[in-house]
């Protein structure tokens, strides 16, 4: 559910529970998101083809008491913000898990590690503390990647100088 919800919230550049089409549209134009979205979207919380999308019908459609998805969405917005130097370029993953990540990541660069060796050690903790198959790649610089992942599984961010990989893929 939070996933969603926090889509939801994203998209509505108001704040105030509503999502017109023109916002959804913007909002997959930005994330370069499949176009078939906005049709998806309309169909299931805009079947009468209003042109907006509320809030209660977005979670009636998804079966979630909007005062439990409201308090969800308070939870995130007071969750301590990002420090000036660490920028998220493309996630999917609960919020807990990113800052456990960037606390990881910190500790392991204070230890002043070789990049190969902060590379090897992320994996290893991501593989014990969120389970195996993850890949880690540190890059300096600009990059291009397709990849498939876990869902909820995958965070790319720049700290510093280097840009960050990291995704799970599933086990078979």
């Amino acid at each position: 559910m939070e996933p969603f919800v926090n889509i939801f919230f994203a998209i509505d550049e108001q704040q105030n529970e509503t999502i017109t089409r023109d916002e959804l549209k913007r909002y997959v134009k930005q994330h370069r998101l499949d176009e078939g979205m906005i049709s998806r979207w309309q169909t299931l919380f805009d079947p009468g083809n209003t042109g907006i999308i509320t809030f209660q019908k977005f979670c009636d459609v998804l079966g979630v008491k909007p005062e439990q998805a409201r308090n969800l969405r308070k939870s995130v917005v007071n969750k301590k913000p990002l420090p000036p130097d660490l920028q998220i370029i493309s996630q999917n993953m609960p919020l807990e898990d990113q800052y456990q990540i960037f606390d990881q990541v910190r500790q392991m660069l204070d230890s002043k590690m070789s990049e190969q060796d902060l590379s090897r050690g992320l994996k290893q903790w991501l593989d014990k503390t969120f389970d195996p198959s993850w890949h880690v790649v540190i890059v300096d610089g600009s990059y291009w990647i397709s990849y498939s992942h876990q869902p909820e599984h995958s965070l790319q961010f720049k700290l510093g100088q280097k840009c960050y990989l990291l995704w799970k893929t599933p086990k078979y």
